[in-house]
């Protein structure tokens, strides 16, 4: 029977059921603010030790306050039933779209799981674990967003009879190999949930189905899944293989945190707009746009150049054959000389500085590695016009970045290729050592690349070509110190940037050949003194 109120909420209309309870919509009484109740089944209420945990459970959850979280208000009981209150929010519950639509087009699926993450990280960074993650606990606004609900309410009822009679059947689809085990719950078990969301959102279905529970337990344990691009091939192989990664049986082999596969997906978002070539101008454009006045713009450092030269070395070493039959062709280096000569003719003679940055930029954000000597060259006239213009010290600190790229990506035709063409000459150990730090980079991460950089750095007794390839190690080192600092000031930790930030300028600070990285590292430490002052570093 429907409650007429409850506290001060007059309940309205049902918008949702399940095992556990029923979801209205209300209205507070003395503020008319619409909210949503859901009010818990009446047997819950009679379990010994529910209601004590439940009221713990809310005030826990209560404490999250994240654009993505539906947020909770408060609970309560009232003529014998348990509730607790949520925001309002006008949308669609994820399942339901997925059944309307028969499945989420990957672009669209890619944006809602970032957000997604970004929930997760907010929650698991306080110590909540959402538990149920599935498409019914997520809702779809109609502006684009999504938000997670139900956040912790699992853990509610974990142990009650309604639990053990079925109420959670359905979740099942969506439940990690350990929570179906009852092992302990981690932030990884998020993960596999939402490995399986991601799953069904792509393909229409969840990776396993199965008639009751204790099967699709066991197929989520020991069962195999067909791969989302057996089954869309449009899908990037790039997604494919994350969500493989989620699906992991064993936790430790899923992604480590939210974060973490936030950044996967934006990287196959970015990946997918540089192959499709059709955004590319537009995002540099947005993000000269939106660098704040005093702020250092990033530019592109050794480590994103370096991802962009393996991408496109990898991309090679797919295609050889008739890539390198074509520019065996005498008309075909012609014609690119003729080519690139007419966009440098044009660019000398087009007016203006700031259509000519824009051309620097869009070419920039580009990073096709046939076009890094006419990057080299506009920057370079550039500077020559305008050696005071607005983008003056942008460009200074890009070129020898592009000049050493340049440099880089000689060493990948000569070298990284050769793990898949042995070499005449076997390489030397600090060339092995590059090469494989440049691969653990594309394959494995930053951090992975890092640890092989810094046995690099540390044979500074080299000479020769292993001398340079020790100089480029370093260089990239610091580009990675500098995107890690800039990354945690993102998140909030100002410390952990400040203190990486002095660290490169106790370093380097004296070194003429690191003059660019430590004026970068300045302007960010003078930046972050202004955003967030006085705060201590961390021990």
């Amino acid at each position: 029977m429907k409650p007429e109120q409850l506290g001060p909420y007059r309940i309205e209309t049902e918008i949702g059921s399940g095992g556990m309870g029923i979801v209205y919509r209300a209205h507070h009484v003395e503020t008319n603010e619409a909210v949503a109740v859901k009010v818990l089944a009446a047997e819950l209420g009679r379990e010994p030790g529910f209601v004590d945990r439940f009221a713990r459970e809310i005030a826990t959850i209560s404490k999250l306050n994240h654009p993505g979280i539906v947020r909770y208000i408060e609970s309560g009981q009232d003529h014998g039933f348990s509730y607790y209150v949520m925001e309002f929010i006008e949308g669609t519950s994820l399942d339901k779209v997925i059944a309307a639509e028969r499945r989420i087009d990957w672009p669209r699926a890619v944006e809602w799981s970032i957000q997604v993450c970004r929930a997760l990280k907010h929650a698991h960074d306080h110590g909540v674990i959402h538990r149920d993650l599935k498409p019914a606990n997520l809702i779809c606004t109609p502006d684009g967003r999504i938000k997670l609900t139900d956040f912790g309410i699992a853990k509610v009822f974990a142990g009650t009879q309604l639990t053990a009679t079925g109420g959670i059947i359905g979740t099942a689809e969506f439940m990690s190999p350990e929570q179906g085990e009852g092992k302990p719950i981690t932030r990884r078990s998020d993960l596999y949930s939402l490995g399986v969301v991601l799953y069904a959102m792509l393909t229409g279905r969840p990776p396993f189905i199965g008639r009751s529970m204790p099967e699709l337990l066991r197929l989520h344990r020991y069962g195999r899944f067909d791969r989302p691009m057996d089954l869309v091939p449009e899908i990037p192989s790039w997604l494919d293989a994350l969500v493989g990664e989620l699906l992991e049986k064993e936790p430790e082999k899923r992604p480590p945190d939210a974060h973490v596969v936030a950044r996967r997906l934006e990287s196959i978002q970015k990946k997918a707009a540089i192959r499709s070539g059709t955004t590319i101008a537009e995002n540099a454009e947005t993000e000269l746009a939106e660098t704040a006045p005093g702020r250092p713009a990033r530019g592109i450092g050794p480590a994103t150049l370096m991802q962009r030269l393996m991408r496109a070395q990898l991309a090679e070493i797919d295609r050889p054959n008739w890539f390198e039959r074509l520019f065996q062709r005498t008309w075909v280096l012609v014609l690119g000389l003729l080519v690139s000569a007419a966009a440098l003719t044009f660019f000398s003679l087009s007016g203006g500085e700031k259509r000519r940055w824009k051309a620097i930029a869009h070419l920039a954000a580009a990073a096709d590695e046939r076009d890094l000597g006419t990057l080299q060259v506009m920057l370079k006239e550039y500077l020559r016009r305008y050696p005071d213009g607005a983008h003056a010290d942008e460009a200074s600190a890009m070129l020898p970045r592009v000049e050493q790229d340049r440099e880089r990506r000689l060493f990948a035709r000569s070298a990284i290729v050769n793990d898949f063409r042995p070499p005449l000459d076997p390489p030397s150990e600090v060339e092995r050592l590059y090469r494989k730090s440049l691969l653990q980079f594309w394959t494995e991460g930053p951090a992975a690349a890092q640890a092989t950089l810094e046995q690099i750095v540390g044979r500074k007794d080299e000479a020769g070509r292993d001398r340079f390839l020790v100089d480029l190690a370093e260089e990239d080192l610091l580009s990675l110190d500098l995107e890690r600092a800039d990354r945690l000031r993102s998140e909030g930790d100002a410390a952990g940037a400040r203190a990486i930030l002095r660290h490169v300028l106790d370093a380097y600070g004296a070194s003429r050949r690191h003059a660019s990285w430590v004026q970068r590292a300045q302007q960010a430490l003078e930046q972050l003194d202004r955003d967030a002052p006085g705060l201590p570093e961390k021990e």
